[in-house]
């Protein structure tokens, strides 16, 4: 029987792009004792998501942007976050609202179906929904629950602190482990935060993406979950992309050019030991990835290769919160040359 998803020896994050922490921030952790890294949590997270630390972190990038322009592919990114506030970002950003964008310019055929929205965990019914599906919240990232009937049958749902900010990260569990009381309190959690202001920058195009839950199915590859592809479009042209896979316990991402020919970079995760193969309908991604990005300067494409079909997963403004790890270093140079930001937005 094939087991989908981590087991339960290495359950947590395994699927979402975790981004590493500065050279000072981890030299910093380097010599702070454990409890007071501890009993200081709470304050943190208080300070990281206020307000005041988002308009610092603004004002500081545009001071930094106005002295010189970004070169690497993270520093256009962190431009892009300053001085970017076209609405368009904000529908991008909204996993609900960007549906209507996609069947707009692509056709209905190329989105997941939709089993449920809400504005409290409350008020919807679990055991109406089939043994397969996903909720994520629609104003953040990262965050998702995956109820799946041959999922590790050891895996639950984790209990969450009350005092962390947003707790991005994707938990999986089977139908019948599926815990209401806590599955309540890890939705709760993400619609009582801001995600904009979370994660030490300032995503702006969260900042007015309402707080809802939306249920969708799970979708499925040939014989196990759907492919993940990444385009970066850049001018409205593919520039590359990458193919994320889980084989558990570790997640891999390996780039290719436009022509599918693997750039020797480590982005974020190590890439795949082994080739990967390629979508038999790359052309055909390429094309919807195009279309989705056309009229912006830099949106990154999620597409799901499903069996016979090609599902669109989601439009990310920020890749990586302009805070992607490239090895060799130059592929950040490299990897951003294709696009050129506006002065203006």
């Amino acid at each position: 029987m094939t087991i989908v998803g981590p087991h339960a020896s290495h359950a947590g994050d395994e699927g979402s792009e975790v981004t590493p922490m500065s050279r000072a921030a981890r030299a910093t952790r380097r010599v702070t004792p454990r409890r007071v890294i501890d009993t200081s949590r709470p304050a943190r997270a208080r300070i990281r998501t206020s307000r005041v630390a988002a308009a610092l972190w603004t004002a500081r990038h545009r001071l930094k942007y106005a002295r010189h322009a970004p070169r690497t592919f993270n520093e256009k990114v962190e431009y892009k976050l300053a001085w970017d506030r076209r609405p368009i970002l904000t529908t991008y950003a909204d996993k609900l609202a960007v549906r209507d964008v996609v069947a707009r310019t692509v056709g209905p055929q190329h989105l997941s179906e939709l089993l449920a929205v809400a504005e409290d965990p409350r008020d919807l019914d679990l055991a109406a929904l089939p043994s397969r599906f996903v909720v994520k919240p629609t104003h953040g990232s990262g965050a998702v629950i995956v109820v799946h009937d041959l999922a590790d049958p050891d895996l639950r749902l984790p209990d969450l602190p009350r005092d962390r900010g947003w707790t991005g990260r994707i938990a999986w569990v089977r139908p019948e482990h599926l815990d209401r009381h806590r599955f309540d309190a890890m939705c709760d959690l993400w619609l009582r935060h801001d995600y904009w202001r979370a994660l030490g920058s300032t995503e702006w195009a969260y900042k007015h993406v309402p707080h809802r839950l939306m249920v969708e199915e799970f979708l499925e590859g040939d014989g196990h979950s759907a492919r993940d592809v990444k385009f970066h479009v850049m001018h409205g042209r593919v520039s590359w992309f990458h193919v994320n896979e889980v084989r558990e316990p570790t997640t891999y991402i390996t780039c290719f050019d436009r022509d599918g020919e693997v750039i020797p970079v480590r982005y974020v995760c190590e890439p795949a030991p082994e080739p990967v193969e390629l979508p038999s309908n790359l052309d055909e991604m390429i094309r919807i990835a195009e279309a989705l990005g056309r009229g912006t300067d830099l949106v990154r494409v999620d597409l799901y290769d499903a069996s016979d079909r090609i599902v669109f997963g989601e439009l990310t403004n920020y890749p990586a919160g302009g805070r992607a790890n490239f090895t060799p270093t130059e592929y950040d140079t490299l990897l951003g040359a294709d696009w050129t930001p506006p002065r203006r937005y």
